[in-house]
């Protein structure tokens, strides 16, 4: 897993990209910050961890909570699924629109 921080100019001033990539290269995750320091100590915790790597370059990395419910609401094929719904419709007021990857025990 690696990482690169990218120097931006623009409008603005210069910007830090902090740029994450799986084993083959692939661009999964970034954020921009106005700090170089902050940039890599974003990045390096990221980087080190192979199963968050895994996570942001996975479907649910980018799918919302509400997104998640509807997936599986599809799928329910047991009998009370009014009462499912009900539970679900809760827990989407609450987190709906957050991603996956975003939500904590916290």
């Amino acid at each position: 897993m690696a990482y690169t921080i990218r120097k931006i100019q623009n409008k603005t001033g210069i910007v830090y990209r902090a740029i994450i990539r799986d084993r083959l290269g692939k661009q999964i995750k970034s954020k921009t910050f106005q700090r170089k320091t902050d940039a890599k100590a974003w990045s390096i915790p990221i980087a080190a961890d192979h199963d968050a790597i895994a996570a942001y370059g996975s479907k649910g990395a980018r799918m919302t909570f509400a997104g998640l419910v509807d997936e599986y609401i599809d799928q329910w094929q047991c009998k009370d699924i009014a009462n499912q719904q009900q539970r679900s419709f809760y827990w989407v007021s609450l987190f709906g629109e957050y991603r996956i990857d975003e939500i904590d025990a916290e």
